[in-house]
Parts: structure tokens; C-alpha cells; sequence
């Protein structure tokens, strides 16, 4: 396929942390998988093996992960100094050459069909082709309204729900063209929600929704991070990242790290348990995440608790419903 495919990293995950403190949002491990690895191997499934990854909070982390490990795929880099928004994100990015361009912000998962999205946006003649899914409340997004083609009608970003058009929404994937790109000024803060697209559909330029029945989700909370994981792991959507070495139980619903010590006499259920970490003996750990190198000692009881890298438990205490920062002593 040739596309040339940008991804939007450079979010800071502030409602994800403590688990994005020290690790970038799209690194956080899914199935045992860093998250991006995930989407970029759906992507090169469909042909696409140029990818550049724009990137801000945490970027040499980025960067180091992919020169160790490229997954065959031509990865490139861009940095903001400061934020660009969406428009001036994906300019940056851009290497001025190519004309198609397939953006996917980077807390997206879905296996929605490329392929068709891409075989939609040439058959529609579009400027920019959106994906679409369906939500209940819509509210937390981009609100788009189409006619039975499939034309966008309206566009409206994170509206109140009595004000919503459709309960479709912009999921994220996009196709875009050269004359949409050449519209936005480089280095400059821009973004398509609100300077854009409102322009484009006031000049009347063809802009088009593709509806899908694609598993979709938005890893920005923890609970959706939990649930990607756990869909995964039942079985619900197809991971397109072979699962690593590790402990996958569904009847305890846990995954755990192979790189994770945990004492026989410890239980675990409900929980996401990355590398590095340790759990002694007696301990219990339920509906819970831990990030690398957390330290629960004996008779410990964690409970519905997020626990950043670092940090170390004391022997005896309980954890329950806290977000403890990275590095902290709980005691």
C-alpha cells in the first residue's frame, strides 16, 4: 500500500498516569506488548512500512525502543519543541513528497480495515476520509453527521450530549490528501478539529465518513487501558502483536510479565503485573496495575490501585483505591 502513515504521539497521558510517568502512553504494555507495537504491525499487515511517529512527552524513550527494535518497518521521528496541535503535528511530520497520508492518533486501537477505509477514500474522490464508530455518548469526541453516502454534513467537536448531531464519531484514523496539509502553516500551532476541517466544510470540499463495526478503543483512562488488555485476553479482538513470553490466565483474569517474581503463596487476579516486579509471599493483589519494578512485600493487601514504577510497599499494608506516584514508599 503506498501510504505513508503518521502517528500522533506526543501527549503528555495525564489521565493515565501514574502509569505514563516514566513511560510514554504509547509504550505502556498491552497483552505484554507495548501498545504501539500493536498498531504498527496492523499496519505493516496492509502494506504500509513507512512510519513516522510524532512525538513530544518522552520522546528518547521512543526512540530507543524502535533503534533496538524497528519490527522491519521504516520508522522516523519528529519532535515539538512546543505543542503544534493536531494540524501542525501531522505538517511536521509530513515529508512534503508524499500526497496520501493515513494519520492515527496514538492512544487508538482498532482493527478497523485499512485497506477499505483506503479503497473508500479513492472511490469517494475525498480530501479527507474519517473512520467512524458508533458511541452512546459521544460527547468526549469529534461528532460528525453524513448523508447516506457518506458525505460529511456537519463536524462538531466534543459537543454536549443534547446537542450531539449522530452519535458517530471521528475515530481517530484518517485519510488525508495534499491539499488539506498545505492549508495548515508550519511551526505553527494548528489544529483540524477547530481551524481546519470547519473551513473545508464551509467551502463544500468532499469530506467523507467511513462507518465501521471495527472493535474500537481509547487507552487514555485506565479503565479503558484494563479493558484493551482484558478484551485481549478473552479473546473479544484479535491482537495483530504475537503474545510474548508470560502468564496469561483467563479464569483469574491476570497478565503478568515472564520477567515478574511472584511467591507461590501470593494471589493475584484481576490484574496487569509488569516487568520487573516482585510480589511476596501472602500478598494479594486484586483489580490492580503494576508498573516495572514495584515491590509488594509479605501480606500485603492491593486493591482496585494504580502503583507507578518504583514503588515499594511495605511489609502489611494495604493499598486500596490509590494512584501512588512513581518512586513513593507506601507506608
Amino acid at each position: 500500500m503506498n501510504i505513508k502513515a503518521i502517528i500522533l504521539a506526543g501527549g503528555k497521558a495525564t489521565r493515565l498516569l501514574p502509569l505514563t510517568e516514566k513511560t510514554p502512553k504509547s509504550l505502556v504494555p498491552v497483552l505484554n506488548t507495548p501498545f504501539l507495537d500493536h498498531v504498527l504491525l496492523a499496519l505493516k499487515s496492509y502494506g504500509i512500512e513507512d512510519v513516522t511517529i510524532a512525538c513530544g512527552h518522552l520522546s528518547t524513550s521512543l526512540q530507543e525502543h524502535y533503534a533496538e527494535n524497528n519490527l522491519d518497518l521504516n520508522i522516523s521521528f519528529t519532535y515539538e519543541e512546543s505543542p503544534l496541535g493536531t494540524g501542525g503535528a501531522v505538517v511536521n511530520a509530513w515529508d512534503k513528497q508524499t500526497q496520501t497520508i493515513l494519520v492515527l492518533n496514538g492512544d487508538i486501537f482498532s482493527d478497523i480495515n485499512i485497506a477499505d477505509l483506503l479503497a473508500f477514500h479513492q472511490k469517494s474522490q475525498s480530501q479527507i476520509t474519517f473512520s467512524l464508530v458508533t458511541l452512546e455518548d459521544p460527547s468526549h469526541y469529534g461528532v460528525l453527521e453524513i448523508d447516506i453516502n457518506g458525505r460529511v454534513l456537519s463536524f462538531t467537536e466534543k459537543p454536549k450530549l443534547e446537542e450531539a448531531k449522530s452519535n458517530l464519531i471521528n475515530a481517530g484514523i484518517y485519510i488525508m490528501e495534499t491539499s488539506v496539509l498545505q492549508m495548515v502553516t508550519a511551526d505553527k500551532f494548528t489544529s483540524f478539529e477547530q481551524d481546519i476541517f470547519p473551513i473545508l466544510l464551509a467551502n463544500g470540499a468532499p469530506i467523507f465518513g467511513f462507518k465501521s463495526n471495527a472493535y474500537w478503543i481509547d487507552i487514555g483512562k485506565p479503565q479503558d487501558y484494563k479493558q484493551l488488555n482484558f478484551d485481549l485476553l478473552n479473546g473479544k479482538v484479535c491482537t495483530f502483536a504475537p503474545r510474548p513470553r508470560g502468564i496469561y490466565n483467563t479464569e483469574k483474569q491476570n497478565i503478568i510479565s515472564d520477567t515478574a517474581i511472584i511467591a507461590s503463596t501470593s494471589q493475584i487476579k484481576n490484574s496487569i503485573i509488569w516487568k520487573d516486579v516482585k510480589v511476596g509471599n501472602r500478598a494479594i493483589v486484586d483489580d490492580s496495575v503494576l508498573c516495572k519494578h514495584v515491590q509488594i512485600s509479605a501480606d500485603c493487601y492491593i486493591k482496585s490501585s494504580l502503583l507507578g514504577q518504583e514503588v515499594y510497599v511495605k511489609e502489611g499494608h494495604q493499598v486500596i483505591e490509590e494512584k501512588i506516584d512513581a518512586g513513593n514508599v507506601f507506608s
